[in-house]
C-alpha cells in the first residue's frame, strides 16, 4: 500500500502541474486536494485491512459486517471531503475531480495487477 500511496502522490503532483498551466495556483491546489482525497481513501482501506488481519477470525458474518462498515465509512468520508472541497472551500471542480478520478483509477489498476491482495506492505 505504501507504493500505491506514493504512486498516487506522484500522480496528483503531475495532475496539479498540468492544472496549474491553464488554471493557475487555484487549479493546482484543487488537484492536490483531489489527490489527497484519493490517498485518504487508500489509507483508510489499508488501515482497515491491517486491523482485520491482526485480529483472529471469529465468524465470517462478523468479518463481512466489518467489510461493509469499512466500505460505508470510506464512501462517507470521500463524499464529505469532496463536498468540502467543492462547497466550503470553493475549489475548481475540474482539477479536483480529475486528480481524484486519476488516483482512484490508479488504485483500481494496481488492484487488478496485484490480484486484489489485502497484504499491507
Amino acid at each position: 500500500m505504501r507504493k500505491l500511496l506514493f504512486s498516487q502522490l506522484i500522480l496528483a503532483l503531475f495532475v496539479a502541474a498540468g492544472s496549474a498551466w491553464p488554471g493557475g495556483v487555484q487549479g493546482a491546489v484543487a488537484a492536490l486536494f483531489g489527490g489527497a482525497v484519493a490517498m485518504t481513501n487508500t489509507a483508510l482501506l489499508a488501515w482497515r485491512a491491517a486491523r482485520m488481519a491482526r485480529r483472529p477470525t471469529d465468524t465470517p458474518h462478523r468479518d463481512l459486517r466489518q467489510m461493509y462498515f469499512a466500505a460505508l465509512e470510506r464512501f462517507a468520508i470521500v463524499a464529505m471531503l469532496l463536498a468540502a472541497g467543492l462547497g466550503a472551500l470553493h475549489l475548481e471542480p475540474g482539477p479536483l475531480l480529475a486528480a481524484f478520478i486519476a488516483g482512484q483509477l490508479l488504485h483500481m489498476f494496481s488492484s487488478l495487477k496485484s490480484g486484489f491482495s489485502t497484504h499491507v506492505e
